[in-house]
């Protein structure tokens, strides 16, 4: 897939001359690609996809829209069914720009770590081109959520794997 990158320039002037030149000037370019992250806004992710080509990462972090209004509470106004439709208009399977998304999903012990929760994951992303991270949660003090069990993400992630999807676990 082709990926966006910025080009970034940096002069660094030398104070020898008052006319700057190149030959007095030290130039480095740095090759960065850009991430755009958002939680779902549906409006302003149909607009946003449909004026760049950065790269996008939607932190889903659910299958159902019980458990995403719980967790990702501005999924009570953009349910799952409005998020997929927007994603399969701008990264739907075999699309012209082969553009990709990539689903951001923490996995919470007893709240979205299921196999169940895994296939439900892939029927939502059916007919959209997307890698999932797999993120595993960073407990911190005064947190009801505890992070699932490396056994619990690995069974997660082969159900995604035998699905034919891309899927990666970030250690947070």
């Amino acid at each position: 897939m082709p990926k966006m990158h910025a080009i970034v320039l940096v002069a660094w002037l030398t104070r020898e001359s008052s006319t700057p030149s190149l030959t007095s000037s030290l130039l480095l370019c740095l090759t960065v690609q850009v991430t755009v992250s958002t939680v779902g806004l549906v409006d302003r992710l149909d607009q946003f996809a449909s004026s760049s080509n950065v790269q996008l990462a939607l932190s889903l972090h659910a299958t159902t829209d019980e458990v995403r209004d719980w967790i990702v509470p501005v999924n009570c106004r953009h349910d799952l069914a409005e998020l997929t439709a927007v994603l399969r208009k701008h990264y739907g399977t075999g699309n012209a720009a082969g553009r990709r998304v990539l689903v951001e999903y923490t996995m919470l012990a007893g709240v979205n770590d299921t196999l169940g929760d895994a296939a439900r994951l892939v029927q939502l992303l059916e007919g959209i081109e997307a890698k999932v991270n797999l993120i595993v949660f960073n407990p911190f003090g005064g947190t009801r959520f505890r992070p699932s069990p490396i056994s619990d993400v690995l069974a997660f992630r082969s159900v995604l794997v035998q699905a034919g999807r891309i899927c990666t676990i970030r250690d947070s």
